[in-house]
């Protein structure tokens, strides 16, 4: 994979805007997007490319970013955006590369003198993508959120657009119910005895709940590749009020925690690397999981 990344973006088109619809001859607004490989952000009912005259936040870091996929040049690496399309309850999801100096009105597009005032923008080599052909996008997409920089997944988005194979060491190659997979097969060979519960999402806090080999200790893991501060202090606060435990967190960012005497932090890689030399699983294992 070249060492130069692809900037990665995200949109989320849910609106009907029935008069679009009404107006181009199309049943929905989204489907008249589709056709002509636009992209589309709407806010405040106004016209304006100024990040300053709208009124809520993520209208404002919207119209920025639009503008940023307008002003791109040579010198940097083309941006693409992969982007979403409710038409009748179900998502559609497309990939396309962002055209530079095509933003533009509604009303400019369609050539008349007022429309919906929404903002749009062009993109080229338009594609949609299947459940299995990227399934981060279907799965992993950027939580209420309408235009954002995807930086979650661009190391992932860029292989899959370079047609490279997934990279079984890196974290971000994974979606979070495969990392939690791959921390579950670590700790069985690194002292898990057994498990009393497998929370998959259901718990708060934890993802593992077992029993340690040493002395019969009660095991709470968590996996968090990208954890935030509210959700690292919600752990370690109830990791202080059962001390008799092992606690366990695994973590894209290690260096980042301050260590408890019961709380161990271990490096998501680390666990990545360890499965991949274990002879009873290894690299084919992990190739396995990065494509389910």
């Amino acid at each position: 994979m070249s060492d130069s990344l692809h900037p990665i973006y995200f949109i989320r088109h849910v609106s009907d805007w029935q008069e679009v619809a009404k107006r181009t001859g199309h049943p929905t607004a989204q489907e008249f997007l589709i056709e002509n490989q636009l992209i589309a952000i709407h806010f405040d009912g106004i016209e304006s490319w100024k990040s300053s005259e709208y009124k809520n936040r993520s209208g404002k870091s919207a119209i920025r970013i639009l503008n940023l996929l307008d002003e791109q040049d040579d010198s940097q690496p083309c941006a693409y955006v992969f982007a979403t399309y409710t038409i009748n309850c179900n998502n559609r999801v497309y990939l396309g590369e962002a055209v530079p100096g095509s933003k533009m009105y509604l009303k400019e597009f369609l050539e008349v003198e007022s429309a919906e005032p929404l903002k749009l923008l062009q993109l080229k080599n338009f594609r949609e993508l299947g459940r299995d052909e990227f399934p981060h996008v279907h799965l992993l997409p950027p939580k209420l959120s309408t235009l954002v920089h995807w930086k979650q997944c661009a190391r992932a988005a860029n292989r899959f657009i370079q047609g490279a194979e997934p990279d079984i060491e890196e974290p971000d190659s994974y979606l979070p119910s495969a990392l939690e997979t791959i921390c579950g097969e670590y700790l069985r060979i690194n002292g898990l005895k057994a498990l009393l519960y497998r929370a998959g999402g259901q718990l708060k806090h934890w993802d593992f709940i077992g029993i340690s080999s040493e002395n019969d200790r009660r095991i709470f893991a968590q996996v968090k590749q990208h954890h935030s501060a509210r959700e690292l202090k919600a752990f370690l606060e109830f990791a202080q009020e059962e001390p008799t435990s092992r606690y366990i967190l695994f973590t894209g960012n290690p260096t980042s925690i301050d260590r408890l005497e019961n709380v161990e932090i271990i490096d998501v890689r680390r666990a990545i690397l360890a499965i991949k030399g274990y002879e009873k699983l290894g690299p084919s294992y992990l190739e396995m999981i990065a494509r389910a």
